[in-house]
């Protein structure tokens, strides 16, 4: 019965010593993960800030901005790490359409009116209310496989690679305004969003 019992002790030991194993390692691979993912984000996000510094020094050598606008700008975004448009925005060094149609000209995406835009609700409800405010981006039409997103930030290939695998489609950024995108948002959801927010919460 001893030798048994000894037996089972063991057992259950070597069971348990096994189970931790498997936990350290789980736990070693998510960290791993995590700190992956982390450093794939900053270095997006270093992308989608050095896209928007190369605006900024276009602006200055075109006169739309001094040298001191671009530097103080450069400063905030040391901070704030937030895109240059939208500090420029901010700053009212630019307003957000001239700084979209200087986009458009200098390099290339193509800018579109949304005020009069006759959109389809059911192509817009391709991604959720949820992802066109945090991106500041809506769907407007699909051409075979290609569907064309609207985007306040074209350089923002996080918000592209997202929409690619939500809409599971290639991706073809145009740029408007933020106040236009949300605009087709606050109508096609009526603020879904954010009544279901309260709603989770009673």
């Amino acid at each position: 019965k001893r030798q048994n019992n000894f037996k089972i002790i063991y057992f259950r030991v070597a069971i348990m010593e096994e189970e931790e194993k498997k936990e350290k390692s789980s736990y070693s691979i998510d960290i791993l993960k995590d700190s992956l993912m982390k450093n794939l984000n900053k270095e997006e996000s270093l992308i989608i800030q050095n896209e928007y510094n190369k605006i900024g020094e276009i602006l200055v050598s075109k006169g739309i901005l001094t040298d001191k606008q671009l530097d103080i700008a450069l400063s905030v975004q040391n901070t704030t790490h937030e895109n240059l448009g939208k500090i420029l925005i901010n700053l009212e060094y630019v307003t957000e359409d001239h700084l979209s149609k200087f986009i458009s000209s200098e390099l290339g995406f193509t800018r579109i009116s949304l005020g009069d835009y006759e959109f389809d609700e059911e192509i817009v409800k391709i991604l959720s209310e949820q992802i066109c405010r945090k991106y500041t981006v809506v769907p407007l039409f699909r051409i075979g496989k290609i569907l064309t997103v609207a985007m306040a930030n074209p350089f923002d290939i996080i918000a592209i690679d997202d929409i690619k695998l939500l809409s599971e489609s290639p991706i073809e950024p145009v740029i408007a305004t933020t106040a236009e995108i949300l605009n087709i948002v606050d109508k096609v959801y009526h603020g879904s969003d954010v009544i279901d927010k309260i709603v989770n919460k009673l």
